[in-house]
């Protein structure tokens, strides 16, 4: 496309003089006859240069490039004034007042004239092109900005000298739980467990890219989170760090892992457990043969006997190992819980020493579930045991029934549960509780922490053959020196009035109306799911990681209006204790506290008045709601 140039003039033939002399500039020459009509000409088109005569009828050059000059829309046009009068230095002062920016007299010398105008020319393609590379520039800086704060990885701007970090991202922010005021005060070793820095002379202009893989990193809370973490080259001086959290998403991997092995596991011992008992069947039938064909009195029927007992105890051990494969042959009928654990009543009490107290908490209409009766009173009097076991001497022990509901929310934190209604049996104890690392290994065969001689490791294994076989779900929630509870979940049995389903959990998810509610718990992925439903509901939240945070958040937000923390959390306070003292210092504030261990598990002294306001982890999305609307509205909760 040609540059257009504007030349305004009352002559015609000067038009034709100005074109022949500018023709080897190939332009786009448009004509005006007056000021009037440059004026209207000049909002129509982007001129690069405007030739003016400066003697004109009705509006003069001077006036028409004042008026040029004060428009915003044309105020960038550059004019060069010719005219006819002999140079005159009070001419060319008020040519120049007027915007212009030469001064030409006729008549005018074709290539003076042809070199200025083609050095406007040169001009306005440069600006142009300035003007083409700052937008190009601002629309980099604005797409970087974007994918900056709207990704969902943390991205950290990092000095490659000092490693020190010069910006970080939303993201990066939450990942790390610092503000970026502390993140820029710290440097990359810091945070990041291992001393990755040192790998990062070698990212250049020509090795742009590093991997560092998985590296563990540590939060403001003091916890420990993993990250896949990579760097770019930026500049000489500048890095760009990716984090990506893969905390949880490892954890769904080992829960994957564990469920595969535990499959695979059950694979071998039910084939082995299988071969096994059919020799065990060969050597128990043809003893039988055998004391049939002696005489009782003689002295090899006692060894008979023996080895009778002992291939019973094999066949035993073997129907354990079958049990846990899940290819035991079992007998369903449909029960209520409540009447199975009544009736095992005395055999439980003989199961524990009488220094432990042993409490039962039953739901009233409790669902039936469809589950071989005589393979639950073996999962119940195997929890027991191990619950007694746990405990030095003394303790409490609680038994808990209740329906529940499983939701979308629950499944997500646990691999292998399905979405339905559930019976739910709890066993609690207040024994040493399990080390993290060996909660993983709970339910393989001969697996025991038990000493030498006093357990199978078939116990738990038994437990987790019947939960499969069952279609349930089995959770285990343990804190060292506190306790441990394991929660049963059995299907509901099918042959009941659906009608009731929803009704039976006594939820009540009425929306709310803009409450603030601060959430506390140390678990992120928790955490996160609480802040998104109660969100969804109406509410809003204010989050923190624990209770020293927590009462922080108390004072800077006088508009919170309940307190919704787990029990069980790092730092000096636990749950029971910031509501204590939340209670203290806002007297109107609601509480609600959430735990792994049941709402009937024995507390401490000084907590008694939290036990109504105890929701038990890991709990259904509409159960949560359910109890923090019951308390806004100031409705008792049981």
């Amino acid at each position: 496309m040609k540059a257009k140039i504007l030349i305004v003039d009352d002559e015609p033939n000067n038009h034709l003089v100005y074109e022949r002399i500018l023709a080897p500039l190939n332009l786009d020459f448009v004509k005006a006859l007056s000021g009037q009509e440059a004026l209207d000409v000049a909002h129509k088109y982007n001129f690069f240069l405007i030739l003016m005569d400066v003697q004109m009828p009705g509006m003069d050059g001077f006036e028409t490039a004042s008026l040029i000059i004060e428009d915003p829309k044309t105020s960038h046009i550059p004019i060069i004034f010719i005219t006819d009068f002999s140079r005159d230095e009070s001419l060319e002062l008020r040519g120049y007042a007027s915007g212009a920016v030469d001064f030409m007299v006729k008549p005018v010398n074709d290539d003076i004239l042809r070199s200025k105008v083609k050095v406007f020319l040169s001009l306005s393609n440069e600006r142009i092109q300035l003007k083409s590379a700052l937008f190009i520039i601002q629309t980099s800086e604005e797409r970087f900005r974007t994918l900056f704060e709207k990704s969902n990885d943390g991205i950290f701007i990092i000095d490659s000298d000092n490693h020190c970090y010069l910006d970080a991202n939303k993201s990066a922010i939450e990942i790390t739980g610092r503000s970026l005021t502390e993140l820029q005060s710290l440097t990359c070793s810091e945070i990041f467990s291992e001393d990755i820095t040192r790998g990062f002379d070698s990212i250049t202009q020509s090795l742009p890219t590093k991997d560092f893989g998985a590296i563990s990193f540590t939060r403001k809370d003091q916890k420990l989170r993993s990250a896949r973490f990579n760097v770019i080259y930026l500049d000489d001086g500048t890095l760009v760090g990716i984090a990506r959290d893969i905390t949880d998403e490892q954890h769904m991997q080992l829960q994957l892992r564990r469920t595969q092995k535990m499959d695979a596991v059950g694979q071998l011992t039910g084939g082995i457990a299988h071969d096994f008992n059919n020799i065990l069947g060969i050597i128990l039938g043809n003893i039988e043969l055998i004391q049939g064909q002696i005489s009782e009195d003689d002295n090899i029927a006692k060894k008979i006997e023996n080895i009778r007992k002992s291939a019973k105890r094999a066949a035993d051990l073997t129907g354990q190992l079958l049990r846990f494969s899940g290819r035991q042959a079992i007998s369903v009928e449909s029960i209520n819980i409540n009447d199975v654990i009544t009736q095992m009543d005395t055999l439980i009490g003989r199961s524990v020493t009488p220094q432990i107290r042993i409490e039962y908490f039953f739901a009233e209409d409790l669902w039936s579930t469809s589950v071989d009766p005589g393979d639950l009173e073996d999962v119940l009097l195997n929890l027991i045991i191990n619950a007694h076991d746990a405990m030095n001497g003394s303790g409490q022990i609680t038994i808990e029934t209740a329906n529940y509901h499983i939701d979308e929310g629950f499944c997500r934190l646990n691999l292998g549960a399905v979405t339905g209604d559930y019976v739910l049996l709890a066993v609690s104890d207040t024994g040493s509780g399990i080390p993290a690392d060996l909660q993983e290994r709970l339910f393989e065969p001969f697996f025991t922490t038990k000493e030498e001689g006093k357990g199978t490791g078939l116990g738990l294994a038994m437990v987790y053959g019947f939960i499969k076989r069952s279609l349930g779900y089995i959770k285990v929630y343990s804190e060292l020196n506190i306790g441990t509870t394991f929660r049963v979940y059995l299907p509901r049995a099918s042959n009941v009035d659906n009608a009731v389903q929803q009704a039976s959990l006594s939820t009540n998810c009425t929306s709310g109306g803009g409450e603030v509610i601060l959430v506390v718990d140390d678990e992120a992925a928790l955490l996160e799911l609480a802040v998104e439903t109660l969100e969804n509901l109406g509410y809003n939240t204010i989050t923190a990681s624990n209770g020293e945070d927590a009462l922080d958040r108390l004072q800077e937000h006088p508009e919170i209006q309940m307190l919704f923390s787990d029990v069980v959390m790092p730092g000096r306070l636990n749950g029971y204790q910031l509501a204590e003292k939340a209670c203290a210092r806002y007297p109107s504030l609601s509480i609600l506290l959430t735990s792994g261990f049941t709402s009937k598990s024995a507390i401490s002294d000084g907590q008694e008045s939290f036990k109504a306001h105890l929701l038990n982890k890991p709990y259904a999305q509409a159960e949560m709601a359910g109890r923090i609307s019951q308390l806004l509205s100031g409705e008792k909760t049981e």
